[in-house]
């Protein structure tokens, strides 16, 4: 997310728009199944089979996609902020503004969470900006460090709990976290969204994200980890420009082959095995080195072919990243809940994979539209207005030629 306070067309970094685009394609390819099937239930460890799935294939998508374009637009997030921090703070602006506008996002998230979809990531992220602002003059060693600990400490949560789960699971199996399950069953969620009314709707979701915010301690510490690391990538340039020092660049490609090594391991005994209390490994610790991977593969791949397929069809998702984001819950829930389409808790494995597909399809091509006529999307406009208390203009500007974008400063 982490968009420019005023982000036009002109002057911004493309492989930034190009991933911040990969990242909102693939957050729906991991939140799927939440939208389109009881979810709930697995968190209580009583959740019901999605039908039809084949366990290769989802040994696949969790060691590829699972947690890691999360935790690619939370890296993308704090190399935003370093950017709002070195513009803000040369006009003065810096905390205030920032603050201002992080408070906003977040009652964009709460809006989202309660009225729309229980799922929404942009209240914590912007629970957890709030901390990690302090470090936007961190020096380059105290950022990689102390991210580097904190992704390593939600690890040793999520490697906690996954010991946990196995050594209990079949109690949990039983009784759903002893019996305890809050109203948070499988078998209510697929009563309230397949086929109750909005406001037995509401309630769920409210008692979901007061449930989900629980998690903040250990979710926070990877979020909080992945932004420090972004404001270290941005303002050691190479997510502007990675050849500009190869050395890290190398150094990084070679963290993200590691991390992909160790998820298609686990994805490989997710297939052989069926077992998918492994998707928690996946989700906390191991997505840290392989979006960091995807990251700098895509600011590489960017700055060698600016203009290519993947950034044209991203780069546009990415400057109305935040518009896109909330329209996706938008498409999926009026096509999956009960007041919508009815689809929730009918369609089997491929057909959730069939219909994120032509979601994709909706938000490239709803992005291409608003960033031929406009500088921001929507959302994007009324965040501006809010903050700054100006419209300013929404027309499309010309892009900056690349040379002259320049590079945020380095500080050891």
């Amino acid at each position: 997310m982490a968009m420019a306070i005023s982000p036009t067309l002109k002057n911004r970094i493309e492989s930034l728009d190009v991933l911040r685009g990969a990242a909102i394609l693939g957050i729906l390819l991991a939140n799927i199944f939440a939208f389109a099937w009881p979810q709930l239930g697995e968190m209580m460890g009583a959740g019901i089979p999605i039908p039809g799935m084949n366990d290769w294939v989802e040994g696949l998508r969790v060691a590829l996609v699972t947690g890691k374009f999360r935790g690619l637009f939370c890296l993308l997030f704090g190399a935003g902020m370093y950017l709002q921090f070195t513009k803000l703070e040369a006009r003065g602006g810096w905390p205030g503004t920032y603050i201002k506008r992080n408070l906003i996002l977040m009652g964009i998230g709460l809006i989202h969470a309660l009225l729309i979809w229980y799922g929404d990531i942009l209240f914590m992220y912007s629970m957890i900006a709030f901390g990690a602002m302090w470090f936007t003059r961190a020096s380059n060693k105290t950022l990689l460090i102390t991210g580097s600990v904190m992704i390593g400490a939600c690890f040793l949560c999520g490697a906690g709990i996954f010991g946990a789960m196995a050594a209990i699971g079949s109690d949990m199996g039983a009784g759903g976290a002893g019996g305890m399950d809050f109203g948070l069953n499988s078998q209510r969620e697929l009563a309230v969204f397949g086929a109750g009314t909005y406001l037995e709707q509401l309630q769920m979701r409210g008692l979901t994200f007061v449930f989900m915010l629980f998690n903040l301690p250990m979710i926070g510490l990877e979020l909080g980890g992945l932004m420090l690391i972004g404001m270290y990538l941005m303002r050691s340039g190479v997510l502007a420009k990675p050849s500009a020092n190869p050395t890290l660049t190398r150094n990084l490609m070679i963290v993200g082959g590691v991390g992909l090594f160790l998820n298609l391991i686990l994805g490989a005994s997710i297939g052989m095995t069926g077992n998918h209390d492994a998707d928690l490994l996946a989700e906390f610790g191991l997505n840290a080195p392989l979006c960091i991977g995807y990251a700098i593969f895509g600011a590489v791949m960017v700055e060698r072919n600016p203009k290519g397929i993947f950034s044209r069809l991203l780069a546009p998702v990415g400057k109305v990243a935040l518009t896109c984001y909330l329209l996706t819950s938008v498409i999926c829930t009026i096509s999956f809940y009960s007041w919508g389409g009815g689809l929730f808790g009918k369609l089997n494995y491929f057909g959730m994979l069939g219909f994120t597909f032509g979601v994709w399809v909706v938000l490239i091509v709803t992005a291409q539209l608003i960033t031929r006529r406009f500088a921001m999307g929507p959302v994007e406009f009324v965040w501006r207005r809010m903050t700054l208390g100006d419209f300013g203009s929404r027309q499309a500007q010309p892009e900056a030629r690349p040379e002259t974008l320049g590079l945020p400063p380095r500080m050891e």
